[in-house]
Formats: structure tokens, C-alpha cells, sequence
């Protein structure tokens, strides 16, 4: 980076402040970089955002070492877990006198931090959220009564020696691949090309690719707590059911309108509760 500072030492006013930014953003965002309000939300889906560095050169208090011709600047960052974009930013003041000069070059971001210790503690990206509509117990539930009368033990049982079924009886053979729910009665996928196909195999990042053979990519993002786990059929999504997303952008094959009238969709899917009244 370079830094000249043109205006006379007495105009401490006019120095050249630089600030330096990266963020880390998950979702689709808009960036205003004249505001210096970073990354915001673009459309109706989540956004997160995460200042990762920040760093100001110059400015009105700044020392004579934040000005220079040319100087190679190195800013270590944690990157967690990673993150859809980073996003870096370049924003100056003060710099209108006519012998300023303010100039970036060779931006890279490669190897490993210089960290020392446990890596700083950043905010959540994807935090949970906790549920809007809470389920709790029902005020006007009846419970059993206390004093309900039990069953008589003098009460006559079934006579031991009662015929059972002839055990030499034919039951009918089912077939083991229904009596058996690890084992699907059918393939994924029975017949034709599909149209998308993403497997979550991925186990890093926001994206999980789309692996069908088509013009247009359909990749699937994850938002919200979405995270990745590992399940019967290898990789998989672990959703919480209140504030994660897994959205396929649209395309032609997708939409109405398109190639294909009717639609198939398969899935595996684990849910942990099976109770009727869950949507």
C-alpha cells in the first residue's frame, strides 16, 4: 500500500485516513462502499455478515509510520469454519489535497494465520434462533385420578390351556426390504435424467453442488443453522426446523413453464419426531 501525505504538516486536519476492511458473508448482499456501512441484505432471504479485520492508517491522530511510499502490509484472520464471500474493502478521507496519493496493489489472501494460542472468539454466523410458536403443556389436559379403582386381582384369567394357532400355519413371506426401514422399497431415483441432483456430500462450506448432468447448475445454499453431518447414505444436512433454509435457485427445468410439466421430487429424510400433529 502507499500512503503520501501532500498537504503541510501544520493542516493536521488534511491527513489521509485509510481504512481497511474485510468481511465474511454468507447469503446474497448489495455493498454501498461510500457509506462504510459494510455488506447488507439484498432481497428477501437471511444474510450474515461477519467484520473479520479492520484496520486505519493516517487519519487526523495518525503517526508518521502510517504514511509511506510503498509498504507490504500483512493482517492475520481466522476464517472459522468459512464463509459464501469475503468481501474486501478500501475506503479513504481527507485525501483531496493535490499532492496525496493513495494506491492498493496485489491483493492476496493465502496460507496460514499467524495466530498464536486459541483463535479469537468471533460472533456466530449462523445463529439459532429460538422457536416462535413454543408448544407447552395443555392448562385443561385431564390426568388420571388418583383414586381410580384398580382391577380386581381375583378377577378370572385366561385358561392356560386354550388352543393356540397351528404354528404349522403359512405366513405369508414379506418381503424383508419392507420389514427392514434402513433398506428403501425403492431407488432414489427410479427412472430418466434428473433435473437436480445434490447429495450434501460436500461437509464444508455454504454450498452443496448439484451433481445432475444439465446446462444450468441448480447448487443448493445453506442459511441459517443449517450444518453438515455425516448419515446412513454418507454426507447429509442437519436442519433444527426453525430457522434454517436450504434454497435451489430457480432455472427453466425447475419452474413453470419449463421442460418438464410434471415433477418427481426423492429424499432421504431422519426425523426426530414422528408425532402427528408436526407438519
Amino acid at each position: 500500500m502507499k500512503n503520501i501525505e501532500g498537504a503541510p504538516e501544520k493542516n493536521y486536519w488534511e491527513k489521509n485516513e485509510v481504512v481497511v476492511t474485510l468481511w465474511g458473508v454468507n447469503g446474497q448482499f448489495t455493498n454501498q462502499p461510500w457509506k462504510q456501512t459494510g455488506p447488507t441484505q439484498a432481497g428477501t432471504l437471511p444474510m450474515q455478515r461477519t467484520e473479520l479485520v479492520k484496520q486505519v492508517y493516517g487519519g487526523k491522530e495518525g503517526a508518521a509510520t502510517d504514511f509511506f511510499v510503498w509498504k507490504n502490509i500483512s493482517m492475520d484472520v481466522y476464517l472459522g469454519q468459512g464463509y459464501d464471500y469475503l468481501m474486501f474493502q478500501v475506503n479513504t478521507a481527507a485525501a483531496g489535497h493535490a499532492n496525496d496519493v493513495v494506491a492498493i496493489d496485489d491483493v492476496s489472501l493465502s496460507g496460514k494465520a499467524n495466530l498464536t494460542g486459541s483463535p479469537p472468539t468471533l460472533p456466530d454466523p449462523f445463529p439459532t434462533f429460538p422457536d416462535p410458536f413454543p408448544t407447552f403443556p395443555d392448562p385443561a389436559a385431564t390426568f388420571p385420578d388418583p383414586a381410580a379403582t384398580l382391577s380386581d386381582p381375583s378377577s378370572t384369567l385366561s385358561d392356560p390351556s386354550s388352543t393356540l394357532s397351528d404354528p404349522s400355519s403359512t405366513v405369508p413371506d414379506l418381503d424383508s426390504t419392507i420389514l427392514d426401514p434402513a433398506t428403501p422399497s425403492a431407488p432414489l431415483m427410479a427412472s430418466g435424467d434428473p433435473i437436480v441432483q445434490i447429495s450434501f456430500e460436500e461437509a464444508i462450506g455454504r454450498i452443496a453442488k448439484d451433481a445432475a448432468v444439465e446446462d444450468e447448475a441448480n447448487d443448493a445454499m445453506l442459511y441459517g443453522g443449517a450444518e453438515w453431518t455425516n448419515e446412513k447414505t454418507g454426507g447429509a444436512v442437519k436442519l433444527n426446523g426453525a430457522s434454517d433454509i436450504i434454497r435451489v435457485k430457480g432455472s427453466e427445468g425447475l419452474n413453470q413453464g419449463g421442460p418438464c410439466e410434471q415433477r418427481t421430487v426423492s429424499m432421504w429424510f431422519n426425523a426426530d419426531d414422528l408425532s402427528a400433529e408436526r407438519e
